[in-house]
């Protein structure tokens, strides 16, 4: 569980056929909580619910953990790992308020 006493929170993204993200949908325990859509330039054109404060994870359609993002106040916060399909922690990035300040790869 994250800080705020919730279940685990994922995340499900869709992509546009040029490989744009369109959605990314937030659940809690499998029940939708909020949802981002974007315009083909990557805007964010509808912002329903509320992304709950704390580590929220997105998994690769094998099931294995993708990414492990950490969020504050709606925006993405702190450090975020990628991982690669082998379980390898393969980036590092730093945000501020939703904005990447850094990206190293390992």
């Amino acid at each position: 569980m994250n800080k705020n006493n919730i279940g685990e929170v994922t995340i499900k993204s869709k992509e546009y056929p040029n490989g744009k993200l369109k959605e990314m949908i937030y659940y809690n325990n499998g029940k939708e909580i909020a949802k981002k859509i974007f315009d083909i330039k990557n805007n964010i054109v509808k912002n329903t619910g509320k992304i709950p404060n704390g580590l929220i994870k997105e998994y690769y359609e094998s099931g294995k953990l993708w990414i492990e993002w950490n969020y504050k106040d709606d925006k993405q916060e702190g450090i975020s790992r990628i991982y690669n399909e082998n379980g390898e922690i393969a980036i590092i990035e730093t945000y501020k308020k939703g904005i990447k300040i850094n990206s190293k790869n390992v």
